[in-house]
């Protein structure tokens, strides 16, 4: 089982989500590239499964970054503590540049080294009522 992380620990995740937010509503390819291992591993809502930060960007920031607006975490639900980083989940929302409609997921997310860079995301939409698997 994964210790929680202590208080810096749970702060540095913050501090990074934080950034990692700011990059999305400004759209700063640059920032994010920052807090990204270059050999990240994704999975995200346009592409089944990524393994570079060129081709996360490309595949998945690049269309995605430039139709939302108001990106922000609502919740961070645990930080883990790995030893050398943190394995994070945390709930965001978003806004639809065009339509406006409100968007809300999920991530998760490995934090690894200093500073923190994140070696593996999971981004996704919320479930819509019903859509949750069943046995």
């Amino acid at each position: 089982m994964l210790n929680m992380a202590q208080p810096a620990g749970i702060a540095a995740a913050t501090e990074w989500l934080d950034a990692f937010a700011t990059a999305v509503a400004e759209e700063d390819y640059a920032g994010g590239e920052a807090l990204f291992s270059p050999t990240v591993t994704a999975y995200g809502t346009r592409t089944p499964f990524m393994t570079s930060l060129g081709q996360l960007e490309a595949d998945q920031w690049k269309p995605v970054w430039s139709t939302t607006r108001g990106f922000r975490f609502v919740a961070l639900d645990s930080v883990s503590d790995l030893g050398d980083g943190f394995a994070v989940a945390a709930r965001w929302e978003s806004f639809s540049r065009g339509s406006g409609q409100r968007r809300t997921g999920r991530c998760s997310l490995v934090l690894r080294g200093s500073p923190l860079r994140c070696s593996h995301s999971h981004f996704s939409m919320t479930p819509a009522p019903g859509d949750e698997a069943t046995d």
